[in-house]
């Protein structure tokens, strides 16, 4: 649980600093990965999951339902990384564009 509120911290920081990029750039999920220690999987897999999520939905910007398909789609990922929608969508939503 610990790991899961500190890497939920750490995110809400690094969104503070993506805050500040254009709404059309995607995120920099690699240097998300590794300020998040890779959560909890290789830094291949943890880059190359959010990578492919966010281009599936084109950039969408609904970090609940961007969350929920990473829940469904891979759930020992999801756990291991956010245990809950709740962590994922404050982790997720401020990286997102719009």
């Amino acid at each position: 649980m610990k790991k899961i509120l500190f890497a939920t911290a750490t995110a809400a920081v690094l969104a503070l600093g993506f805050g500040a990029a254009p709404a059309s750039a995607a995120p920099n999920w690699s240097q998300f990965c590794t300020a998040n220690g890779d959560l909890g999987v290789s830094h291949g897999e943890c880059t190359s999951i959010l990578n492919g999520y966010y281009n599936k939905g084109q950039g969408n910007n609904d970090a609940a339902a961007f969350c929920k398909s990473i829940k469904v789609t891979d759930p020992a990922f999801f756990d291991s990384a956010f245990g809950n929608v709740g962590h994922c969508v404050k982790a997720i939503a401020p990286l997102l564009p719009g």
